[in-house]
């Protein structure tokens, strides 16, 4: 959460942007269900099973898409954030004023031109971070060819799939061929060291 509030703050939208596809990473690889869940609630068709490349297509394709599961994702944003409340005014009035929303924004630009999305931001935090969500998003695909985005960010996720698949490393039969191969070459040494005796 703090990085998304970071890019907020900072009006950083690609920054905002790889936060939010980082976490429907984070829910692919570690809570699979919970993502499931998501887009079924969304309204998205989804098996109980469906692979990791398929939660990647679904997800982005409703990020780009779906209201609904734009505001399921800042649910997920906002529940690990250890510090997000209105009553400072800082993150809330960033989010209104980078958004287009109004607000008590401490130097939000509030919309205008073609450099910054607009959207009305609730004043609740999943309401805002949805907002932010929908915005992004759809600056996002409006500012190249949607389907060209969408591409792009699923093959963010999926490189980010093989990264981790290659640090996961199973050492287990490599530990085992080399017990085997330790415990052969013992036994072969005292053997062979029998016979020379």
């Amino acid at each position: 959460m703090s990085n998304f509030s970071g890019g907020v703050i900072s009006n950083d939208i690609e920054m905002t942007k790889d936060v939010v596809l980082s976490k429907i990473y984070h829910l692919i690889d570690k809570e699979p269900n919970e993502l499931i869940s998501s887009l079924k609630i969304s309204g998205v068709k989804i098996s109980d099973t469906a692979s990791k490349r398929e939660l990647i297509d679904k997800s982005i394709d409703a990020l780009y898409s779906n209201k609904l599961f734009q505001r399921e994702v800042s649910k997920h944003i906002a529940v690990t954030s250890p510090k997000f409340s209105n009553g400072s005014g800082d993150l809330m009035g960033k989010l209104s004023g980078l958004f287009g929303g109004g607000g008590d924004s401490e130097g939000g630009s509030g919309g205008g031109g073609s450099t910054t999305p607009q959207v009305t931001v609730g004043a609740d935090p999943i309401s805002a971070i949805a907002g932010a969500i929908g915005s992004i998003f759809s600056f996002a695909s409006a500012k190249t060819n949607k389907n060209a985005q969408k591409d792009a960010d699923k093959n963010k996720l999926i490189q980010s799939l093989l990264q981790d698949q290659e640090k996961k490393t199973n050492w287990l039969p490599i530990v085992i061929i080399g017990g085997v191969l330790l415990i052969g070459g013992a036994i072969a040494f005292v053997t062979l060291r029998g016979k020379n005796n």
